[in-house]
This record gives structure tokens, C-alpha cells and sequence, in this order.
């Protein structure tokens, strides 16, 4: 992968759309997925959305949604037009992309985009929740109660989701939102 141009050219950026647009699931593929969420933290990033994007329809393959789930652990998480469409897409396809186990550090990476879309974090936020279980040793919990938070002191219909969230959390039996609330009830 460090072989390649920091910029893709038409010519990189055709090879793997090709790939992509195969039908049979290789090992070549797979190579490909990770090559797009590593270039997707870089310069790189424009020209590769639409083949992630276009990519994220395959998720049912495993090593697909295994490849596709470093994108969390990226820190390519900007409050730009790509991010946008990528959040978009997690939020489409959902369960098996959130469930993977580099999920783990999707509410770290939502944070800060609270002031830039907080209906997006908050959506995919809500799926999180819902999709994990809560035995994962790093389930986020701090992270999930700052973004009910932060969503509450937005006011108007990002307070009632913020509090949706907190609700939810409570419920799915999330010690951090479990120990907050005893905190305001004392």
C-alpha cells in the first residue's frame, strides 16, 4: 500500500472500482476494501468515497464488512461532504458494519461531529445501541453518554433525541448512563 501515489490517479481509481464491480468475492477484493479505508485517511479521500460508498452495498460477505469496519478506526472523520455520504451509507446498511468489533470506536469518532451534523451522529448513535451487545469490553459508554448530552444542550428536537439516547442507554444496561443518573438523582 505505501507503494502507491499519495494522489490516486484515473488509472488506480479504475483498477479498484474494477475490482469492486466483480462479482466473485477474492482475496484480491479484500485487498482492495483495505486499500480504500487506509486511502480514505488521506489525500486520497474524494476520489475514493464513491468507491467505499459503492462498496458498502456487499456488506453481508464477512471479510467485506471485516475490511469496511477499519474505516473506524480511521481518523478521517471530518466534518466535510464525504464524511456526510459515509455516514449515510453506515447508516443504510447498519447492523453487520456496526456490530463488527472496530465499531468499538464509533463514539469516540462521532463526537466531534456533533456541531456538524448532530442528526446524523445521533441517528447512527441510536443503531449503535441498539446493534451491540453489551458484554464488547469496549462498548463506548462514555463517549454514547457525551453525545446524549451534548444533544440535549442543542435544545429543540436534538433535546428530546439526546434524551431518547440517554433512555436507551439506561435500558440496554449501560453502566455510564446507569451511574450518571444516580448522579442527578442524589
Amino acid at each position: 500500500m505505501r507503494r502507491l501515489p499519495s494522489k490516486v490517479g484515473d488509472e488506480v481509481r479504475d483498477e479498484l472500482g474494477a475490482l469492486m464491480a466483480t462479482e466473485a468475492l477474492s482475496a484480491r477484493r479484500a485487498g482492495a476494501l483495505h486499500i480504500l479505508v487506509e486511502l480514505w485517511d488521506g489525500p486520497a479521500r474524494t476520489a475514493v468515497t464513491d468507491l467505499l460508498l459503492a462498496a458498502m452495498a456487499f456488506t453481508g460477505a464477512p471479510y467485506v464488512t471485516d475490511a469496511l469496519s477499519r474505516i473506524f478506526l480511521q481518523n478521517a472523520f471530518f466534518a466535510d461532504r464525504e464524511t456526510d455520504r459515509i455516514l449515510d451509507a453506515i447508516s443504510t446498511v447498519g447492523g453487520d458494519l456496526l456490530a463488527a468489533q472496530d465499531a468499538d470506536y464509533l463514539p469516540e469518532q462521532l463526537q466531534k461531529l456533533l456541531p456538524h451534523n448532530p442528526s446524523a451522529v445521533y441517528e447512527l448513535m441510536r443503531q449503535y445501541v441498539t446493534t451491540r451487545k453489551l458484554g464488547s469490553f469496549y462498548y463506548g459508554d462514555k463517549a454514547l453518554v457525551g453525545v446524549s448530552l451534548f444533544l440535549q444542550r442543542l435544545g429543540g428536537v436534538h433535546r428530546t433525541r439526546g434524551l431518547d439516547l440517554l433512555d436507551l442507554l439506561f435500558e440496554q444496561g449501560s453502566r455510564e448512563a446507569e451511574k450518571f443518573l444516580q448522579e442527578k438523582a442524589s
